[in-house]
């Protein structure tokens, strides 16, 4: 079951749960306007960075799968470790924190 996949679901979903935190705080009578500011702009990076990992995690097994059942047609052996396919988690993780520093700093 690829214990790694299975951890990263779960940090995924976890930080993803970290966004509703911030959801439940009172905007009332905030201390600050940047506090309110941080609080309001802490949703975005919550959710998506939390589904990204989640994301990318389950589309890095599925790939994973894929490239061994395609190498089992081709009675091909072949060894895909963890890191041979973090590739695409990478990539999907920086970019999204590249929209969100840019829309972070142009807001």
């Amino acid at each position: 079951a690829q214990p790694f996949f299975l951890y990263m679901i779960a940090f995924g979903v976890l930080v993803l749960s970290g966004s509703l935190i911030p959801l439940s705080m009172d905007s009332l009578d905030p201390p600050s306007q940047t506090w309110s500011v941080g609080v309001c702009m802490s949703i975005p990076w919550f959710a998506f960075i939390g589904f990204t990992i989640t994301f990318s995690a389950l589309l890095s097994k599925t790939w994973r799968v894929n490239q061994l059942f395609r190498a089992k047609e081709t009675d091909m052996r072949i060894t895909l470790k963890a890191r041979d396919v973090l590739g695409p988690f990478l990539f999907l993780l920086l970019s999204n924190i590249l929209v969100l520093v840019l829309w972070t700093t142009l807001d």
